[in-house]
């Protein structure tokens, strides 16, 4: 996942992470900078490292403040980061009782666009930077093929719950949107509302980006991203909107929809979201639709159904029975019986329990530290001056002892 930092340390971007209630029902979220399940601290002192992150942690701390607000604007520029962290927050604001408008103020990239889909409405700018692509996992050691395959069974699971949000938002098909995300979709300005992840452009507004000259960071309204990480930055589109977005050339969406970095991509910028399109034909009567029915007129079509039916349910336990070496017992019986789902879907659950059990054991390793009393402890007293001579004064006697019984021998 990408690494975000600021650009100049010495003089941090305020605010990067704020929580506010303005009265009358309004309230607002600032989100700029890292998605990162807490902000990082220092191995040795515990103190929070520089930096500009949007921690789990803190966000779900200073939510009580709005709690009672009835609209709430997320202004949000980021990169991503924690897959795990941009689902909580996407789930968090979902299940607030208010109504969530998202500002993309520069870049919604990653873990990110997972939290702007929050969104009851989407807003975004000609220079707005929208970015989804496939879940990624950093490797270090030695693992033998099971272990693989359980890896690529979560990422699985990862990408299924990505895609997911995005079909919730979008109303579009999951194969579909599986193609954006595997291909590293990057759109620009009203490619966003086209492509159905946002639902206004503000061209009132202005967002800006400046590519770096490596082509491994990127400037949006005044954030430093690093974007090393991702394959795809459609770096001349980019140039071309902000120059658009200053009257140098035509409107965003004749420049940044002429020629695509990447071809999965482009064949689904423009794709409308299918809820907008209207229906052509008579009216099926639903009214006369039952199963009954179905299965006296159609018996072939119920037993085909059932049939695809029986199939799918046997491929799902043979599934979950390949990965249940690395789950908990516990949650593999859930899975099968009491709480149905796919190996995918399990997968991602048995990373968030164990995600919560490491979370759980450093705090507690901190507790038990913090009470060990052990920064109490004085350190061993350093001997004195006199000691020292005493100590100088035998090693000479133990010395000449040495020397006479040699000579003696």
């Amino acid at each position: 996942m990408p690494r975000l930092f600021q650009p100049n340390k010495s003089k941090p971007i305020t605010p990067v992470f704020n929580v506010a209630n303005l009265g009358g029902g309004e309230a607002e979220i600032t989100l700029y900078g890292e998605v990162m399940e807490e902000s990082p601290k220092d191995y040795w002192s515990g103190e929070s490292m520089d930096g500009v992150y949007i921690s789990v942690q803190e966000f779900n701390e200073k939510l009580d403040e709005i709690k009672d607000a009835s609209h709430i604007t997320v202004h949000l520029n980021s990169c991503g980061g924690d897959l795990f962290a941009g689902l909580a927050i996407h789930n968090v604001l979902k299940a607030l009782p208010a109504t969530i408008t998202v500002k993309v103020e520069g870049i919604a990239a990653s873990a990110a666009s997972v939290i702007a889909c929050a969104g009851d409405e989407v807003v975004v700018m000609p220079g707005s930077i929208f970015m989804v692509h496939s879940a990624a996992a950093f490797l270090f050691g030695y693992y033998n093929s099971a272990d693989l395959a359980t890896m690529c069974s979560q990422i699985d699971a990862c990408n299924k719950s990505i895609v997911n949000v995005y079909a919730a938002k979008t109303g579009r098909d999951i194969a579909e949107l599986s193609e954006l995300v595997e291909a590293e979709t990057w759109l620009i300005g009203d490619e966003i509302v086209d492509a159905g992840f946002a639902d206004t452009l503000d061209e009132s507004s202005t967002s800006t980006a400046e590519v770096d000259e490596d082509g491994e960071g990127i400037v949006t309204n005044g954030l430093h991203h690093d974007v090393s990480a991702f394959k795809n930055m459609p770096v001349s589109r980019i140039a071309a909107a902000m120059d658009a977005t200053k009257g140098d050339q035509p409107t965003t969406k004749q420049v940044t929809t002429e020629t695509g970095v990447n071809p999965a991509a482009d064949a689904h910028i423009s794709a409308a979201p299918p809820q907008a399109a209207e229906k052509e034909g008579e009216d099926m009567d639903y009214e006369s639709l039952t199963l009954d029915n179905l299965r006296a007129e159609r018996p072939d079509l119920i037993r085909e159904v059932e049939n695809a039916a029986a199939t799918a349910e046997r491929e799902r336990i043979a599934a979950i029975d390949g990965i249940a070496a690395s789950v908990p017992a516990d949650m593999v019986e859930d899975a099968k019986y009491a709480n149905p789902m796919d190996a995918a879907q399990l997968a991602l659950a048995a990373m968030q329990r164990d995600a919560q059990a490491r979370a759980a054991y450093v705090a507690d390793s901190k507790e038990d530290e913090d009470d060990s009393g052990a920064e109490d402890v004085p350190a061993a007293p350093e001997p004195s001056e006199e000691e020292d001579e005493k100590a100088e004064a035998q090693a000479s006697v133990n010395e000449a002892i040495a020397y006479v019984k040699k000579i003696g021998a």
